[in-house]
């Protein structure tokens, strides 16, 4: 059965934007399908299986006649309106477009003049053209324009065979090693990383910085960080911005400004591309006009300018917007009220319920690599007062007596080992969900546990229907308190199941199971929009490392961004419970 990728959307919707840019069609409609595939292609859900569930109309920024071109494509990609619009244009202009410097008519003009018509070829083919100085005669293709274009033919080749996207913690190193070079020159004042990665977002592509310095200082700061260590390349130079490409091949667009407009500029290229329009839409009501360097009275003419981000907010009377929030769903409205969440923190977190230790379990997924002494020792570090300790379950191939001998064993050595210790403690596992819904562990062994995590690691191909009901078998069992990393999902390497939520989400209410937020970078599952979805439908949520190594436990943080993207607030999850309230809830009583 044919299935449509988040990405594949974009690119379709891109493409289609593009075809109206060559055409000069109305410009706020290519906005739309720009702005359309921003949000496509940051959507933590699959839009394809969103259409399937009639729930399109639940996608802010998709509006009606895009959403009916949609369901046009989904339903017969070759005779869609979007197809047709696609073939109005030489293919391999969809491909020279994401070259550094060549917008939609660059390419154009280099596809029908040099004939480059074989989009599979269409790289090599231009590099030939450069290098044989075949575009000598095209307006606006000088030598030094040639030099350049074919500077940025290489460095888009090296990307493109490389990844796209950045998981987070990645994204997050390689900015923090560049920001710690950058605060070593006595005269930047401040720096702060924008746009995605200031947003948490699950992968980031370039990273974007702002450095706050006295303008004077503006040329030496540039010239300081054109020779930064890991920099391959610089990209453009100009008087308030630098772009370089560090190792190994990385985009770093570098913004300067002053104390003054500091407040403006973080807010500016910190939000979506969403938030920022409904931003400037909102202003716009008030006779006023923001940009990059303050906000203009259009009446005056005054421009104000801020130091912080939170006085911007309230020159527009405002309640000030967590850079987490701003995807330009509802917070605009929200603040206007002033009935934004507090978002829950990391402080908040009073114990991890998802710990794998080494003891000896003979099971088909990993095992963890420390004892409970030092798993516990850890998590008093970390100030909690309770952690729940989860192997995964046996192999089926141990009988029903030989897996509660074993869980007894367990349970006594962790009693040894853990006497007269501060922290609680609950021994559970993490039992797989079979395909039939089932779970991969005798009931007389879940008498055992303390609780049960049910977790899905195999079988992830199934229809929507069959996968839901396989969820919502395993989720009736007893003792069962935690849907562990519900989609399955792995960043950059599977999608995660579809499933209908409109079913999940009233039976973990009716039997007040968590939905688990897995803080492992490579899952971030729940996802931040489902994570919403679940506590709009009154279902709590439990933020976990999945730990298999100490140092997992440091991951906490992870979960938390994803908690907050989700509006989470303290009473949205459980591991945030007093001890006492946990331990009703954990062995449900």
């Amino acid at each position: 059965m044919t299935s449509f990728s988040n990405q594949d959307i974009a690119d379709v919707l891109n493409k289609v934007a593009i075809v109206y840019q060559l055409q000069n069609e109305n410009r706020f409609k290519i906005i739309a399908y720009q702005q359309a595939a921003e949000v496509v292609s940051t959507c933590t859900q699959s839009i394809y299986d969103l259409w399937k569930e009639g729930n399109m109309q639940d996608i802010n920024g998709i509006g009606t006649t895009i959403a009916n071109h949609l369901q046009e494509y989904f339903t017969n990609k070759e005779s869609s309106y979007f197809w047709k619009t696609i073939a109005q244009v030489p293919q391999s202009v969809f491909l020279l477009v994401n070259i550094p410097g060549i917008g939609p008519k660059r390419a154009y003009k280099l596809v029908t003049h040099l004939h480059l018509d074989n989009p599979t070829t269409a790289l090599a083919d231009l590099q030939t053209a450069i290098e044989n100085n075949e575009m000598s005669q095209m307006e606006g293709f000088g030598e030094k324009s040639q030099q350049q274009l074919l500077e940025n033919l290489e460095l888009y080749t090296k990307q493109s065979s490389a990844e796209k996207r950045m998981i987070l913690p990645f994204a997050q190193k390689v900015a923090h090693q560049l920001l710690q070079y950058l605060t070593l020159h006595p005269q930047v004042i401040q720096c702060e990383p924008l746009g995605s990665l200031r947003r948490h977002i699950e992968t980031i592509g370039d990273i974007d910085i702002v450095l706050v310095a006295d303008e004077k200082y503006f040329s030496t700061i540039i010239d300081y960080i054109a020779v930064y260590p890991s920099c391959l390349r610089v990209d453009n130079k100009g008087s308030k911005k630098i772009s370089i490409i560090v190792a190994p091949h990385i985009r770093v667009d570098i913004r300067l400004t002053t104390l003054k407009t500091y407040g403006t500029m973080l807010q500016y290229f910190t939000g979506s591309k969403m938030h920022n329009i409904r931003l400037r839409e909102y202003a716009q009501k008030k006779n006023l006009s923001l940009s990059e360097y303050g906000i203009t009275d259009k009446k005056t003419g005054i421009q104000h300018t801020f130091e912080k981000e939170e006085l911007l907010y309230s020159f527009l009377k405002l309640e000030y917007i967590s850079p987490l929030l701003r995807e330009g769903t509802d917070e605009i409205t929200r603040a206007q009220e002033h009935t934004l969440p507090t978002l829950v923190s990391l402080k908040d977190i009073r114990g991890d319920l998802h710990v794998h230790s080494n003891f000896p379990i003979q099971t088909s997924h990993d095992v963890g690599a420390n004892s409970f002494t030092t798993l516990l020792n850890k998590a008093k570090q970390l100030g909690y007062t309770y952690i729940g300790f989860t192997e995964h379950n046996p192999r089926s191939k141990e009988s029903a007596n030989q897996v509660i001998s074993l869980l007894q064993k367990r349970r006594l050595q962790a009693q040894r080992e853990l006497t007269n210790t501060p922290i609680t403690y609950f021994l559970g596992l993490e039992v797989d969900i079979r395909p039939d819904g089932t779970l991969a562990l005798y009931d007389e062994a879940i008498e055992q546990l303390d609780y049960v995590i049910v977790s899905i690691h195999s079988s992830f191909r199934m229809d929507q229907k069959s996968a839901t009901a396989r969820v919502l078998k395993a989720l009736s069992y007893p003792k069962v308190r935690i849907f562990g990393h519900p989609t399955g999902r792995k960043i950059g390497e599977r999608d995660g199941l579809s499933l209908d939520w409109k079913q999940i989400f009233p039976l973990c209410r009716k039997r007040n199971i968590a939905l688990e937020i897995n803080a492992w970078p490579q899952r971030l599952d729940l996802p931040d929009v489902l994570v919403r979805q679940a506590i709009q439908a009154g279902v709590r949520c439990i933020i976990n490392t999945d730990t298999h190594a100490l140092i997992d436990m440091d991951n906490m943080h992870y979960g938390i961004t994803v908690a907050q993207r989700g509006w989470c607030e303290k009473k949205n999850i459980v591991n945030t419970l007093p001890e006492n309230e946990f331990r009703r809830w954990i062995l449900n009583k």
